[in-house]
């Protein structure tokens, strides 16, 4: 899920984490986007097809400020505080939507 680091705080507020929790161990997992880069879309968990609820990636789209760019992050689904494993950069920003998956037939 995204989370907002300036909850409770006045002024404007962005999506700027990226959050996982475990309802077993009631452990959480948290991505803290740097400074100016925040988040969006609906973050998407991709399984592993050998080890489904084990192992897995989560993309989310992402927007750079100062850079004025846009990306989609990709995260080791139970590593997400270790920040992003991979990062495809798009030739044009797109705006920060809420959902990031749609299956076109």
């Amino acid at each position: 899920m995204l989370g907002i680091s300036a909850a409770g705080r006045s002024g404007r507020k962005f999506f700027d984490q990226l959050a996982r929790l475990d309802w077993a161990s009631d452990r959480t997992d948290i991505y803290q986007a740097p400074p100016g880069q925040y988040l969006g879309g609906e973050p998407v968990f991709v399984p592993d097809p050998d080890a489904r609820a084990t192992r897995g990636a989560v993309v989310c789209q992402s927007f750079d400020a100062a850079r004025v760019e846009s990306a989609f992050l990709v995260f080791d689904a139970f590593a997400l505080a270790a920040g992003p494993i991979a990062a495809v950069t798009l030739r044009s920003p797109i705006p920060l939507l809420f959902h990031s998956a749609f299956i076109a037939r």
